[in-house]
């Protein structure tokens, strides 16, 4: 990944959304606030999961991508 994006750490509460190969804030963010986007929305190659550890209350623990759970019929 090239920068910017590779500095967008994950969160199950992002601040930011995918949107036309960007990075959209969801709302204003503060000077030294990190910038977090949701893994799953895109999908990093070679990844199928990953053990996720964000601190968000909203924290599945366990992160799959798409392309694995519409693989597994859900």
């Amino acid at each position: 990944m090239r920068p910017p994006g590779r500095f967008v750490n994950h969160s199950c509460s992002p601040n930011t959304h995918a949107k036309d190969f960007c990075d959209v804030a969801n709302k204003d963010i503060a000077e030294g606030e990190e910038i977090t986007a949701d893994y799953r929305e895109t999908s990093p190659g070679g990844l199928n999961e990953f053990k996720c550890n964000c601190g968000s209350k909203r924290c599945g623990k366990r992160i799959f991508f798409f392309e694995q759970v519409s693989a597994a019929g859900y």
